[in-house]
């Protein structure tokens, strides 16, 4: 079995992460595996701030939330409770997850702090 995780033109090379220097390029190349995570209707509501040693997870709800089909906004937070297992797996397995807060203030989801 191979160590790249292909899927169409995405490709993850768990080497890689390795060759990284900065915190910012660490983060960013774990938030690669949270993107692959199923979410209602392939929305991919998630948008990311990453600071120093974490990243803030936002969600844009005029763009994202489906009224109709999706009025309690449950299947919103089931996508993002995708998304942060996705991060939470990859971290720790790079050994760099150091916590999360989860904050469900406004449109802010999730604070993941990093070693």
């Amino acid at each position: 079995m191979s160590s790249d995780l292909s899927l169409g033109i995405r490709k993850i090379s768990k080497e890689d992460f390795f060759n990284l220097k900065t915190p910012f390029e660490k983060i960013k190349f774990i938030l690669r595996y949270g993107i692959l995570a199923p979410s209602t209707h392939n929305s991919q509501p998630w948008l990311f701030k990453i600071e120093n040693d974490s990243c803030k997870i936002f969600y844009d709800s005029k763009e994202y939330t489906i009224k109709e089909a999706d009025p309690l906004q449950r299947d919103l937070y089931i996508s993002f409770g995708c998304l942060l297992e996705n991060i939470i797996v990859a971290a720790s397995y790079f050994n760099v997850l150091k916590n999360i807060n989860y904050i469900l203030k406004g449109n802010l989801i999730a604070e993941v702090f990093f070693k």
